[in-house]
């Protein structure tokens, strides 16, 4: 019954301290060769904490099904502007590095276009949560969630260059090393608890 009792403790703390999943954009940010297929471009974007560290990154809390993307294009965030004019951002999934898919959200309304001095930049920072059958995909938030923790989501950037796409990233989950070193020393103290029942149990038969 003890046993019972700390496994049903442990396997909570675990959930608690796995409910928050971190996320890179890559292959190396958001670029042209990420398209499918690659296209040319000197366009580049990424996450915001990449350039800026103390900007936070892009997560998902699976306790609540939100997503936050931290996220910018062109030279007045960093990195390198896009050829041509802003158009669209949005979600697509799933599918693999290199592998095109439909679109699932679409940010567009939500970006902060900059053009200041010529440069064509934005910046996205929002949540999203996730929504049953989103874009008539047919996708429920469940099957959504275990395609986003797959790394099976991309991030692409429209513009009037390249309509289909100038830049992407996919959503690339990342293990948090507190997580799975808490994780790790529950596994342990888990261990040595039922290795002491079991020789506790062994001398009570003898």
């Amino acid at each position: 019954m003890q046993i019972t009792a700390i496994a049903v403790a442990l396997a909570a703390i675990v959930e608690v301290n796995a409910a928050i999943f971190e996320f890179d954009l890559g292959p190396n940010g958001m670029n042209g060769s990420n398209e499918a297929p690659p296209v040319f471009t000197t366009a580049s974007g990424g996450e915001l904490s990449t350039v800026f560290p103390e900007q936070p990154g892009i997560s998902y809390d699976s306790s609540n099904h939100q997503l936050f993307l931290n996220l910018a294009w062109g030279s007045d965030n960093g990195f390198s502007d896009l050829v041509g004019n802003f158009g669209a951002a949005r979600i697509f999934g799933p599918a693999d590095e290199g592998v095109e898919a439909g679109m699932l959200y679409n940010l567009t309304p939500l970006v902060n276009p900059s053009s200041s001095g010529g440069h064509d930049a934005g910046i996205f920072g929002q949540v999203i949560e996730l929504t049953a059958n989103p874009n008539l995909s047919g996708f429920t938030i469940e099957q959504q969630e275990a395609q986003l923790l797959a790394g099976k989501w991309y991030i692409n950037v429209h513009s009037s260059f390249l309509p289909t796409g100038e830049i992407r990233g996919q959503l690339v989950p990342v293990p948090e090393p507190r997580t799975y070193g808490m994780v790790a020393a529950i596994a342990l103290l888990a261990f040595a608890i039922c290795r002491k029942h079991i020789f506790t149990q062994a001398n009570l038969k003898r």
